[in-house]
């Protein structure tokens, strides 16, 4: 998708470029390779993200964290009550 998106703008920019100078032509060039550079770094970034999200799934599906999951479960539900209930338990 980043790849379409990135060609269509390189047409863009040649049927933009007809009749200029060589200037323009040079500057409308480095502001393509600027664009390029930001896309690539897109890329890299959403493939790191994604490598995350997958390391994230295999460890929540290990015992160890299985176990830790339903130890840790009443006291996260404890943290999940609102305040209101706890003043009310305590007698205030």
């Amino acid at each position: 998708m980043l790849e379409e998106r990135m060609a269509a703008e390189m047409n863009k920019e040649v049927e933009r470029s007809e009749g200029s100078t060589n200037v323009e032509l040079q500057l409308r060039q480095l502001a393509l390779v600027d664009r390029i550079i930001g896309l690539e770094s897109e890329i890299a970034a959403l493939k790191s993200n994604a490598n995350t999200e997958e390391l994230l799934a295999s460890l929540r599906s290990t015992t160890t964290w299985r176990i830790g999951s339903l130890v840790l479960a009443p006291i996260l539900w404890t943290r999940r009550i609102p305040h209101s209930i706890r003043g009310r338990a305590r007698g205030k």
